[in-house]
């Protein structure tokens, strides 16, 4: 260790922890030692951490695994700040990841000016890290379209799209985004197949995510070679096999990625129909076999057939920093009469016709039951259609998710996930309606096309949090402090107000301790409530009008008990309510 920092009141230090250079892919475990008469009881906060690193304030210890893509950039200025009661005091270091991971870089094979974007076709080069060993040496094609005005010093969101089964990129460009447009032409399903391809036996070996590495190969790329791609604003778009692909990877990487729109997904591996099953195990192997697969060193390494149940990955990858599957936002649509990825996608866990369980918990579920952020839709609609009444995209009047001037995502910024609105519609358990026998392709769908033929138990259109939205502008986030403007948008006919559980996400400052105890008020109301296990905190049931009310949540001044998760939210109102 070096020199103790320069501390206020000689009271509290910190010794300074040495600048630090790790390998990508290898852990780097920083413990910060806080000394002085009152270190024991004091708080410790860190910022300026580079994506994925994980800080524990119980165990005082940085801990970070950088993936392929992080290194060889400009170092991280670490931050650490400790408080007590009376005294505090600061100190800085360094992290560096050391880029030792070689992969070729793409190649430019053409370049063509568009009315508001240079379109480039790349070639990306393959080795044995992003192909197995019997393929490396392959080309794949992709494309990336980069605004006109690219020397404009404003940076811009980057959107990475997915395709579907069978398709190939069809790029398409504007001066608002750059686009990347990655190529899956053995329909892995965005994640990779086995590393005895193409002569060996799928059921052997492992599954390693070849295609997900060369889809980050690209994002990586883009965000060296133009500097107004804003790493904080990337997002992840996909239909059908691309929506399945975007869960995935904006699940397993959600260090790199702000939020994810997936059309048509299928959630579970596992539900896919048997004809789909029988097209992937000729690359991951079988169900049964379930062969290991290669995920991230920040997440357990699980079977193949596992790590592709979204579900289970959103209750089983909790990083203790912002970073984890738990913390991504997901905006997500289904169709009633989709004959290829029906509805179990959304809320099976069990397979109808054999009456096995082949997932922990549905999908909707697991959004509601974790307080994770989502805007979850569905209709009646078939696959990629729209449906037979409403028009295409009904539920979100141009809602941009990255755009919009008021709700938006960031990486680098909180938002208020909302689960158990009074305004949800009923999406059914899985069970069908009307008698209808189990169909082990189509499930319960009906014809695509035909209005109140679906099969599927619950209401035909609706919606998960369609109406809830928040100022991100307005967000204070501090270490003492964390404040989000919340509210109904205005010109729905929709039964006001509207209750839910409100779940902070993304914290960067306001990062509490497993258990911490905290103060909220909202409008007239206020309480206590403490945090998760994971120090996530959620206030249940707030009543959310058309006029925008601003949560606050504050720290006690001492914090000298920590109740059990199990301890239940107290609330105290103001007087005459």
């Amino acid at each position: 260790m070096d020199q103790p920092a320069l501390v206020s009141k000689a009271m509290l230090a910190i010794d300074r922890p040495s600048d630090c250079v790790v390998d990508e892919g290898e852990e780097l475990v920083l413990p910060i030692r806080v000394t002085g008469a009152s270190s024991d009881d004091a708080r410790v906060f860190v910022r300026g951490l580079p994506p994925g690193a994980e800080w524990s304030e119980e165990q005082r210890t940085i801990r970070f695994v950088p993936d392929f893509i992080q290194g060889g950039r400009e170092p991280s200025i670490v931050t650490v700040r400790a408080r007590s009661r009376e005294h505090t005091a600061s100190t800085q270091c360094s992290i560096r990841v050391r880029d030792v991971i070689d992969v070729p870089a793409p190649e430019i094979v053409s370049e063509q000016a568009r009315s508001s974007s240079v379109e480039y076709e790349l070639s990306q080069i393959t080795n044995p890290f992003l192909d197995s060993p019997g393929y490396a040496g392959r080309r794949f094609r992709a494309w990336v379209t980069v605004p006109s005005a690219s020397h404009d010093p404003r940076s811009k969101p980057v959107r990475v799209f997915l395709h579907g089964f069978g398709d190939t990129p069809k790029p398409g460009g504007s001066d608002a985004e750059y686009c990347v447009y990655p190529h899956d032409p053995m329909n892995t399903y965005w994640w990779g197949y086995s590393d005895q391809l193409p002569d060996g036996s799928p059921s052997q070996g492992s599954v390693p995510n070849y295609t997900q590495r060369r889809v980050l190969h690209l994002l990586e790329w883009v965000l060296r070679s133009f500097p107004g791609a804003d790493p904080q604003r990337v997002y992840l778009v996909g239909r059908s096999m691309g929506g399945a692909g975007a869960l995935a990877l904006g699940s397993l990487y959600a260090r790199h990625f702000c939020f994810v729109e997936a059309t048509c997904p299928q959630t579970v591996a596992r539900f896919h129909r048997p004809s789909r099953i029988k097209q992937l195990q000729n690359i991951w192997g079988t169900p049964k076999c379930n062969v290991h697969c290669w995920g991230t060193d920040a997440v357990p390494d699980v079977g193949i057939w596992d790590r592709l149940d979204i579900p289970a990955s959103l209750r089983r990858d909790h990083p203790l920093h912002a970073v984890g599957a738990d913390a991504q936002f997901y905006y997500v649509q289904h169709g009633k009469d989709d004959p290829f990825i029906h509805f179990s996608a959304a809320v099976c866990a069990t397979d109808p016709a054999r009456n096995q369980t082949l997932a922990e918990a549905s999908f909707y579920s697991v959004l509601q039951q974790e307080g994770i952020g989502h805007y979850a839709v569905w209709d009646e609609s078939g696959h990629l259609g729209p449906d037979p009444v409403l028009k295409s995209r009904w539920w979100d009047e141009g809602w941009n998710h990255v755009h919009d001037a008021r709700t938006f995502f960031r990486r680098d910024l909180a938002f208020p996930a909302f689960s158990r609105a009074s305004s949800d519609a009923k999406p059914g358990e899985g069970t069908n309606k009307d008698g209808r026998r189990w169909d082990v392709e189509r499930g319960y769908c009906g014809e695509e096309g035909s209005v109140q033929d679906t099969g599927w138990a619950g209401d035909r259109v609706g919606a998960l949090n369609r109406f809830l939205r928040w100022d991100a502008a307005a967000i204070v986030d501090r270490e003492d402090r964390f404040e989000v403007p919340i509210f109904v948008r205005q010109g729905h006919d929709v039964q006001l107000p509207i209750r839910v559980d409100v779940t902070l996400r993304r914290v960067q400052r306001f990062v509490c301790l497993p258990g911490e105890r905290v103060q909220w008020s909202f409008g007239h109301r206020s309480g206590e409530t403490h945090a998760n296990r994971y120090g996530v905190l959620r206030i249940p049931q707030l009543d959310i009008t058309d006029h925008p009310a601003t949560l606050s949540v504050a720290r006690y001044s001492t914090e000298s008990q920590y109740p059990t998760e199990s301890q239940s939210s107290t609330e105290s109102q103001s007087p005459g309510e």
